[in-house]
């Protein structure tokens, strides 16, 4: 998503229940190309747990779109 004033938040969808740092490559090269324009990127799959994965790389289990906190 890009906000108004050009700065960036990605997501992307992980089948797996655990992200590894392959997994984010993608997510890793578009940081890299957008440098601070990149706020975060956030990289939903099926585990239980969330966490960083590198620099604003975060991994988040996609059930807490819909689960009460």
């Amino acid at each position: 998503m890009e906000r108004d004033d050009g700065s960036v938040l990605a997501f992307e969808v992980e089948a797996g229940s655990r992200v590894t740092g392959t997994d984010a490559r993608h997510m890793r090269s578009l940081r890299d190309a957008l440098g601070e324009r990149f706020l975060f990127g956030v990289l939903l799959h099926t585990g239980a747990h969330a966490y960083r994965v590198e620099d604003r790389l975060h991994a988040m289990p996609i059930d807490r779109l819909w689960a009460p906190a």
